[in-house]
């Protein structure tokens, strides 16, 4: 459930990012990974949960430690 949570929050915070139309977004190159993350961590831990391998595990935890 959490992963879906991470997908759906990161598909509004992208939504968002897309309606702000000004030439001060394309140069906010930290806010467009802020934004990305969100979707990128809830893949990196669905992948983890059902392979469970190493690869799968550096997916998970990079992001993770990005956001943080």
């Amino acid at each position: 459930m959490s992963n879906i949570a991470y997908l759906l929050v990161g598909y509004l915070l992208v939504s968002l990012y897309r309606r702000r139309k000004s030439e001060q977004i394309s140069k906010d190159w930290d806010i467009r990974i802020l934004v990305t993350l969100p979707i990128i961590i809830g893949i990196g831990s669905s992948l983890w949960h059902i392979y469970a391998t190493n690869w799968s595990l550096y997916v998970d935890v990079i992001p993770i430690l990005l956001f943080m």
